[in-house]
Formats: structure tokens, sequence, C-alpha cells
């Protein structure tokens, strides 16, 4: 495709050359009057000559209007409007004439062009062949012959032709093989017409003609500057060479020399002044140089007719210059009306330009549902799948749509497109494309792939590179270092992570990047303290940076500024509707602050023992942040598989407010209603969190749930005292400590002390480990009682912990955890006996407002010495509205 690429443009150049030549050359014979300046036919003869076609024709029509005018003006006339480029005038003024006219030696070629440009090839040939009668001009007859059958599709007959003259002698070997190597050009066969054209120059150092193929094939494959010293050769030699002059263009344009091009386009113009080609390459240069309202001005001014492409260039270049500083709702408005104009003639390349550059705005404005609406307008337009118009689409137009995908929560559909793109090759600013499909990676949770590549992108980013002459740092490279941090951070390695970004942060305190990731990772880690600390650090440092301030708005409200954190979300949102971290956030804040509705249901059978139903609902109204008020309602039955008559249901509503007092300190409070005996209890909690890693907890419940199962089932009750001391070093470690006291209604008084300590062994994004060591002494007072009430037991269990997670994409995901629990328990009379317990459970979060848990737990239970089986099942439903 390449290849072919290639011998296409190089046809394209020479039609071009040809088709100049044709309109331009000025004839190789000159009109026969003398040139007396008092006579109006030799005054126009003379105009004609100097390039002022204007004034000689209006002087030609007047001589020609005369009843005496000779038919040689009215052939000098056919000439001029030759010269000027008006073939069709100068066509209809000829076969205007009436028959027996003998045509002068120099019109001859004349008409014979005129005929080659409205595409009459054979009444060309037919003239042509007259031509080669005229004396000394056989050779040009020849060429023109030759050049005709080519341009009229006929190469067969060239092929035949040439062939024919070259066994008459009549063509020199130099020659002959110019125009093999022509032939082959126009059959697309460049590299054979290549090998014949050094064979020239070989032969004929100085050709011309050879050599501007040479020079041509140069620029083609991007030699411009061994391109440019063959071109100033043969210019040299022939300063008024018109495809050297073109190409001397093309080198300058290629290089971005666009001023320098539209210089030699005046110059070509001087010479040439009506070559339409060059007129139009003269406004293609100042629409490159981004001279947008001055080729509007001198198009009006002059009223000059200009390739329409140009003008669909000049109204699409007006968009994207919006478009490069940012005037992405300017953009938009040109955007709009270039849609009307293209919508005349929607397969226009104009047309999808429009789309194209109106994708990059959207893009440019966050609107990714408008760049996804808008490339499937490009379908609807062609009428073709996307997969074709994809392979023609331009890459940054790719890549936009893969940021559109990304960014309306579709990585899947993205990914296709950046790997396109980068099968194109195409990778700006060292490496956007692909920090664009690394995100993608991410965010489908294939983070080894995403690994991979940041770890080849940044071995191929250089540290400093050289900018406007001034070697500084990379800032690309800097980007990939966060990256990097946040690949670990995205995983769950936070330890890891901040380990890296700690190292990162002492090489460059100053970079926003990193103190932010260090912030969200003190956030993650459970230590809002010290992540608002780093937040506010990087606000003061650059109180711009979206997610400095994304993040700030996280830790406020982990901080007990909740107010304030929603008021700043908001503001963010005003200024930045498309953003979807701050929509996100937004978000957040939305369903933190609805009302919640929880669901619970379990049921317990121990073997042999008791067995208990329940269920219970919760409704929850915020007030303000972290402030709320409830109600409850508890229901059970639980019986006595030993005793048929022992049955005890409960039935409990109660109403509290769960409030935070302030940053440190915390409270929730309820009344409640136990309403088979009309008995009003209370239950109280206060939790103080005095800095990052140390909380407090104490708590009241006239009404305890966590008496025994069989005692419940007797109607007993109990009046519970707690207090939990906690240590949590993050999420890596957490220690507690905290003993409960029960009085029972038939008076005993249960007081278990309690430890617990809990290590991560592994933390990966689907895989986590932990392990568990729990130590309990349990003690009671009563003697005889009718449930398990040991005067002295204390156990120790290890309880190791899986947990994997199938699937997480954004905010649905589904887990399972696995909890094994072998310990050895010592009652007191008794000796030390094997206890433990099997829990599996699954957790599905649906959307951002729904979720659900079940779990199964087995558990082995040590009754005063005889082993007792419990099952236990639970489900739990909670949905935020």
């Amino acid at each position: 495709m390449k290849r072919l690429m290639i011998y296409l443009s190089i046809f394209c150049i020479f039609s071009m050359a040809w088709a100049v030549f044709c309109q331009e050359a000025a004839s190789p014979s000159a009109p026969s009057p003398e040139v007396d300046e008092g006579d109006a036919h030799n005054k126009a003869v003379l105009f004609a000559r100097e390039g002022q076609f204007k004034e000689a024709l209006e002087l030609m029509k007047e001589v020609i209007g005369r009843e005496s005018a000779a038919p040689g003006a009215i052939f000098d006339y056919i000439v001029i409007l030759s010269w000027s480029g008006q073939c069709e005038e100068a066509i209809k003024a000829y076969e205007g004439l009436a028959q027996g006219y003998e045509i002068p030696d120099y019109a001859i070629p004349e008409i014979a062009k005129c005929y080659h440009v409205m595409g009459n090839y054979d009444k060309a040939i037919e003239f042509y062949q007259k031509y080669r009668n005229v004396k000394g001009r056989e050779k040009d007859a020849i060429e023109s012959i030759f050049y005709t059958y080519l341009d009229a599709g006929q190469i067969d007959n060239a092929r035949r032709f040439i062939k024919q003259e070259a066994e008459n002698s009549k063509i020199k070997e130099v020659d002959l093989q110019i125009y093999y190597a022509d032939i082959l050009m126009r059959e697309r066969k460049a590299d054979e017409a290549g090998t014949i054209y050094k064979k020239v120059l070989e032969m004929a150092p100085d050709n011309t003609h050879a050599q501007l193929w040479v020079s041509k094939k140069m620029i083609l494959e991007g030699k411009y500057q061994e391109a440019d010293v063959l071109v100033d050769k043969i210019l040299k030699k022939e300063p008024k060479n018109i495809e050297a002059l073109f190409c001397k263009g093309e080198i300058l344009e290629a290089q971005a020399e666009y001023m320098k091009a539209f210089q030699l386009y005046e110059k070509i113009l001087a010479i040439y002044p009506k070559s339409q080609i060059a007129l139009n390459l003269k406004y293609r240069a100042l629409v490159s140089m981004g001279s947008n309202s001055l080729v509007e001005q001198k198009l009006k001014e002059t009223g000059d007719q200009i390739d329409p492409k140009i003008i669909d260039t000049l109204r699409g270049n007006k968009a994207m210059h919006r478009i490069w500083w940012w005037e992405t709702d300017s953009a938009l408005q040109i955007l709009d009306k270039n849609k009307d104009y293209a919508e005349l003639e929607p397969q226009k390349p104009f047309a999808l330009r429009t789309y194209y550059d109106e994708i990059l705005a959207l893009e440019q404005k966050s609107d990714m549902e408008g760049v996804l609406r808008e490339y499937a307008n490009i379908n609807k337009m062609t009428g073709r799948p996307l997969d074709e118009v994809n392979k023609e689409m331009p890459p940054w137009v790719l890549a936009a749509v893969g940021d559109a995908y990304l960014g309306m929560r579709e990585p899947e559909k993205a990914l296709p497109f950046y790997e396109e793109v980068l099968a194109q090759e195409w990778d700006p600013e060292y490496g956007q494309t692909t920090m664009s499909m690394y995100q993608a990676w991410i965010e489908t949770g294939k983070y080894k792939e995403a690994g991979e590549l940041l770890g080849e992108l940044d071995s191929r980013v250089p540290v400093q590179i050289v900018d406007r002459g001034i070697l500084k740092d990379n800032a690309r490279k800097a980007e990939i270092v966060y990256n990097r941090d946040w690949w670990y951070i995205y995983q769950d390695r936070l330890a890891e992570a901040q380990y890296r970004i700690l190292q990162d942060l002492s090489r460059a305190p100053s970079d926003t990047n990193i103190r932010i990731s260090l912030a969200q990772t003190y956030l993650w880690r459970g230590w809002p303290r010290l992540a608002l600390e780093e937040f506010q650090i990087a606000h003061s440092q650059d109180p711009e940076d979206i997610a400095g301030k994304v993040g700030y708005c996280y830790a406020l409200d982990e901080n007990d500024r909740g107010i304030e954190a929603r008021a700043m979300a908001e503001e963010l949102l005003k200024k930045n509707p498309n953003n979807k971290y701050i929509k996100q956030l937004n978000r957040y804040f939305e369903v933190r602050d609805m009302r919640k509705v929880t669901v619970s249901t379990g049921w317990t059978r121990e073997k042999p023992g008791a067995k208990e139903l329940n269920w219970s609902t919760r409704y929850e109204q915020v007030i303000l942040p972290d402030r709320k008020i409830f109600a409850d309602y508890f229901w059970r039955n639980t019986s006595d598989s030993s005793e048929e008559n022992v049955k005890n249901m409960t039935r409990r509503a109660s109403a509290g407010v769960d409030w935070r007092l302030n940053r440190d300190w915390w409270f929730v409070g309820a009344v409640s209603d136990v309403t088979q005996t009309d008995d009003i209890g209370g239950y109280g909690q206060v939790t103080f969190n005095p800095d990052d890693y140390f909380s407090f907890i104490w708590a009241y419940d006239s009404y305890s749930l966590a008496i025994p199962l069989r005692a419940r089932a007797f109607d007993i009750k109990g009046e519970e005292w707690d207090f939990t001391a906690i240590y949590r070093r993050s999420e890596s470690f957490s220690s507690q400590a905290g003993v409960s006291y029960i009085d029972m209604s038939d008076g005993n008084k249960d007081v278990t002390y309690r430890v617990l300590l809990d290590k991560a062994i592994t933390t990966r994004a689907y895989w986590k480990t932990r392990v568990a060591l729990e130590g309990s002494l349990t003690t009671n007072s009563a003697e005889g009682a009718l449930y398990y009430n040991p005067e002295r037991a204390y156990s120790i269990d290890v309880i190791p912990m899986v947990e994997h997670v199938w699937y997480e994409r954004y905010e649905k995901s589904m887990t399972d955890r696995l909890y094994v629990d072998y310990g050895i328990q010592k009652q007191k009379d008794f000796s030390s006996d094997t206890i433990g317990s099997i829990r599996y459970e699954q957790d599905y979060k649906i959307s951002d407002t729904l979720a659900f848990l079940v779990g199964y737990t087995y558990s082995l239970e040590n009754y005063d010495g005889e082993h007792t089986d419990v099952d236990n099942f639970d489900f739990t439903l909670s949905y935020s509205f």
C-alpha cells in the first residue's frame, strides 16, 4: 500500500506538471505581425508577449471586430487566448472560422494544446501531426503526440508510437529512455522507471527531465536537502522551468518554510500569471501559515478563484486554530457552520474533516458523549461500517474516540482504538497514546499488561530533552514515574507504593503529582489526618491542580469537614462539568448523603442445642455529613430442641442518632422498646479517635443481643457494658484489646477479656491473605445455669483469611472470602480441646447504591467438654436512595 501511494503521488506530480506546461508554456513561435506601437494589432501582440493578456485581448477584440480584419489577426487572437489559458474560447474562435483558411505555423501547436487541455485528445493529436510538418519542430511534435497519448490513458498507443519513431531513427537514445521511463511511471512502476532515469543521468548528467524525476523521488522519500540541491541545479540552467519551481515550493512546504514557499509562488505567478496551480499553492501556503484572515481579505480584494479544497482547508483551519488555543466554544460555533456547509456535499473530504475536528473539540471540552455521538454520525454519513471508516481516520481522531470510550467507562472498547493508533506508529509527545492505553489496561484490571506497557514506555522515553535549544528535564519521564507509583496503588499494594513515593518525593519535593500520590496513599491506608496535610501542601503548591482539589475534598470529608468538601466539589463541577473525576467526587458525596435501608436476616442452629431465626431492618436519614437519625426494627424467634416448649420471640423497635461530634469524637445513641414486655431500653456508644492510629470505644446496651443462644431461648436478658481499645497501624496490621461485662437477668455475671492481632500477608488487587491471632478469657459468676456458662475458660485461635475479587469494575464488584479458624480451648475442670470454624461469604456490589452479602459459617464448639456443631446462615442487603 505504501509503495502504491508513492506511485500515485509521482503520477499526480507528472500529470500536474504536464498540465501546467500545456496551460502556461509560451508558444515556440510568435504571431506574425511586426511590433509597431502605433498599430492596435501590433500593440496587442506586444502586450501578449509581456504577459498582459487582458490588455492584449481588449485590443484584439477591437481589431477583429473590423470588417477589414485579416485572417492573421483572428489567428493571433486565438493564440493570445491560448496563452492566457482561455482554451475553450480559443477553440470556439477557431471553429467559428469559415473553412478554407490556412492555419499559420505558429497557431497550430496552440490549437492542438487547447484541444489537449479540453480533453479532446484525438483532435489534439491531429493538429500535433500537422505540427510535425513545420520546419524544425518535429521533435516538439513527437513529444506532444506522445504525452497526449499518455494523458488520454492510451499507454499502448504511446508505446507503439515511440517504438515506431525509434525505428525510423528519429529519436535520440537518451530521449527514448526517458519516454520509456515516463510510460512506466504512468503504469505505476516507479522502481523500474527509477532505474531508467538513473541510467539516463549516467548518459547525460545534465538531463533536466531525469533530474526532475530524481528530485521528486527524493521529495517523496523525505530527502529534502538532497532534492533541494538538485532542483537548484535545474533552476540555475532554466530559471523559468515551472516543474522545477513547483518542486522547490514542495520542498519548502515540506520543511514548513511557508513564507518562502509563498514568495516562490508569487515569483511563478510573475512568470506565468495565469497559472491556476501556482495561485492555489500560493493561497495554500498562506493557509498553512495560519494567515486565515489574510487569505479571506486577499480573496475578497482580488476576486481570485482558487481550488475549493483550499477553501475547505481555510474553513477547517479557522476551527482548528481555536482548538489549538483551547477556545473550544468558539471552535464548536465555527464547526456548526462548517457542518451546515458540509451537508451540501456530505461525501466530500471537507465533511469528514469537519466531523474529525468536532471530535477533537468535544474531547477538549471533555464532552465524551458528544465525541461518541459524532463518531456514530460519521458512520451514518458514509454509510459504511465503522471498522472500514476507522482505517481511513487520522490517528489523532482515533485516539480521541478511544479517550471518549475510556471516559465513558468502556475501556474494552477504547483498547482497539489505541491499538490501531499505535499500529500506525503515531504516539506523540513521548507516549501520549501509550499512556492512554496504559490507563485502559488499569481500568480493565489487567495490571500485568499495564505494567509491561509502562516499562516499555519508560525504556524509550529520555530523562532529558532539548527544547528550543535548552536541555531540560522531560516532563513525560516524570509522568511515567508517578504512574508507576499509581500502578502499585491501584493494586492495593499501598505499603510498596508509599515506599516508592517517599523515595521519589525526596528527589523532587516540589513535584505536586508525587505529593498527591502520597496523600492519596495515606488516605487509602486509613490515615486521614496525614492525607489532609499532604493535600494541603499540594494545594498550596498548585491551587489549580484538579487532581489535588479532588483528593483534597475526599480528605476534608474524612476529617469532619464534609460541608466544606461538598461546597468545593460543587464549585469544581460548575467550572468543569464534564470532568469525570469531579463527577465521581460529587456522586460519591451524593450517595453518602442519601437515605439508606438495610435489611438483614439470619438462621442459626446448634446440634444439639438451640436454634434461631431472625431478621432486622434499619432506616437511616442523613441530616448533615456523618450525622443522621435512624430507626431499627429487630425480630427473632429462638427455641431449644431439647425442651419442646422452650421458645422465645423477641420484637424490638428503636430510634436514635448516629452523630459525629467532631473529628475526634463520635456518638451513637438510641432508645428501644421491647414490645412483649413494654420495657424501654437504651443503647449508647462513644468513640474517640485522637489520631490516625488509636481508637477507644465505650458502649452500653440495656438489652444486649450478645448473650448465649440457649439463654435467649429461655428468655434470659442481659445488660452489657463494653470497652475496646484499637491500634490500627495501617491496612497491613491492627490490634485490639477489650473487655465486656454482661449482667444477666438470671443473676449471672459474664466477663470476657479479648485480644486480637490481625496481619496482612499479601495484598494484591484480586487476592488478599491475612492471618489473625485471637485470644479470650471468659468468666461467669453463676453455677448450674441453663446455658453454657463456664466458671472460667480461655481460648486461643489462629484465623487465616483469603479474599478473592472475581470481578471489579468501577462501582460493581463480586468478592468472596474464606475464613478458617483453628483454636484450642481450656475450660476449668475440663481438659483442653480443639475448637474452630469455617466461614465462606460472597459480597456483591450491584451499583454504588445497592449491595448485598451472603454467608455461611460452620463452627465446632466445646461446651463443658462436649463438642457441639453450629450452623449459621446470614444475608444482608443495603440500598441507598
